[in-house]
Order: C-alpha cells, then structure tokens, then sequence
C-alpha cells in the first residue's frame, strides 16, 4: 500500500510541475516582438505591458490595442481609438480573446475569437526579441 500512495504522490507531484512550467513558460509571451504570418503576409507584433501594435505587410502605421492578461495563458484586445478611426465598421464594443494553446521554445499557437465575428483564427507566433 505504500509503494501505491508513493507512486500516486509522485505522479500528481510531476503533473503540478508540468503545469506550473506551463503556466510560468506563458509568461515570457506577455512583452516583445513577434512575428505571425496572417493571409500570407508577415504581421509584426510589437507588445508591451498595456498596448499591442501590430504591422501588417510592411505597414509603418500600426492597428494598436489595448491588452488584457486574463490568465497567464490568455489575453483580450481591445481596438484602440486609432483604429476606430482608420476601420469605421469595427463595432465599438469590438474584444478579440486570444488563448495560447500549446508552445515550444520561443514559439506558441493560439485560438483567437471575437465578440463580432464566427471566426475562429488559429496561428503560430514566433517571439523574436
């Protein structure tokens, strides 16, 4: 009996490990620049603690967002007024909630939805910086 409760420990010991490496290893993705590849064009993504700029195909003006850390592993966008501006159709209670799904290295996917569309966006993104 006490082998069983020494093997049962150490599993449950290892899977919280694993889950907070996980947690923690979503962390180094909440600042930098990254790289995306959207429609077949290259996205930048510049991210600081409250904002998100993104640079679509050589843009010098980027869509800006405002981010929210829900979790360690998932944010929300919100459209800046800027872009209100420049996408006059965006509806003004617009939020995009991004979930990162898996991750290696300096790589993660993720599983983004919005509060106006039925799309359901999945990518890769590559932390450069």
């Amino acid at each position: 009996m006490t082998l069983k409760y020494l093997v049962l420990t150490i599993i449950g010991l290892s899977f919280f490990n694993s889950v907070k490496a996980q947690i923690s290893d979503c962390l180094k993705f909440k600042q930098g620049k990254f790289n995306m590849m959207y429609n077949g064009k290259l996205l930048v993504i510049k991210r600081d603690a409250t904002h998100q700029y993104e640079y679509y195909d050589g843009s010098t003006v980027p869509n800006s967002y405002s981010i929210e850390w829900i979790s360690n592993c998932s944010y929300t966008l919100k459209p800046d007024a800027d872009n209100y501006k420049r996408f006059p159709n965006t509806p003004k209670n617009a939020l995009i909630t991004v979930n990162i799904i898996s991750y290696s290295r300096n790589t993660y996917k993720i599983k983004a939805t919005s509060n106006f569309s039925s799309q359901i966006l999945k990518s890769e993104i590559t932390k450069i910086n």
